[in-house]
């Protein structure tokens, strides 16, 4: 069975079941006679305390800690959307493209990576940092009047 077989079974589980998301957390140690139902979910074998947040449909995501191992999670895991958290810090990354459309020939596609990372204060979830990676080199768009 391929992972996205399994993956497939798992979902078609959850839907049998009335299951609305399903939660794998490992705690990062391994062992041969324990099981990893983070890495059965994502095939990524975690340094720390792990976690998938898999839907019932839609993108699973796989939260990693240490947050310096996101890099390798987005390897091993390129299909999920990858969370590095660390104590009171939040790593969020997500791919983006945003198409504009303005007047009828007026046409401008941005594609890139945003980075949030974001901290607790006063029991909120804050944002502390946010990067924007854009892929290409030259911008042909004659104003960068947009939210990412």
């Amino acid at each position: 069975m391929t992972h996205d077989e399994r993956l497939a079974a798992i979902r078609a589980g959850m839907t049998e079941h009335k299951l609305d998301q399903l939660v794998a957390i490992h705690d990062g140690a391994h062992f041969i006679e324990t099981p990893n139902p983070v890495f059965v979910l994502s095939r990524f074998k975690s340094l720390g305390p792990a976690a998938v947040v898999l839907p019932k449909d839609g993108e699973a995501s796989l939260i990693v800690t240490p947050a310096w191992d996101a890099e390798r999670a987005k390897e091993c895991a390129p299909a999920m959307r990858i969370v590095a958290a660390d104590g009171e810090r939040i790593t969020a990354e997500s791919n983006f493209h945003l198409h504009r459309t303005r007047r009828a020939s007026d046409e401008n596609n941005w594609i890139g990576l945003r980075r949030d990372v974001l901290q607790r204060s006063d029991g909120l979830l804050r944002i502390a940092a946010r990067h924007i990676f854009l892929e290409q080199t030259v911008l042909l768009a004659p104003n960068l009047s947009n939210f990412f």
